[in-house]
């Protein structure tokens, strides 16, 4: 009689991870916005603080980290209906 056990596909911790990378990032963007509307862009002017860099390289963090998140979207799904077939 065969064993049904749980599989978990470890593209999808990856995945996970991504997007919970991607939401950070995205949240701290959009403080980093607010803050430069309330506060004037100042409050961004320095490069070593973390709303400099933000300013500096979100835009980038955040499309890497999107690219990132498609790829292993679609190898997870792949992975998945491949070993969905191998299984039975």
């Amino acid at each position: 009689m065969p064993r049904n056990r749980l599989f978990v596909n470890p593209i999808f911790v990856v995945a996970i991870v991504l997007g919970i990378a991607f939401a950070v990032t995205a949240f701290v963007y959009g403080v980093m916005t607010m803050r430069a509307i309330q506060f004037g862009p100042a409050d961004t002017a320095d490069p070593h603080s973390l709303m400099g860099w933000i300013d500096q390289w979100g835009i980038r963090l955040m499309g890497v980290e999107l690219a990132l998140l498609a790829v292993t979207t679609a190898l997870a799904i792949w992975l998945d209906s491949y070993f969905e077939s191998r299984r039975g």
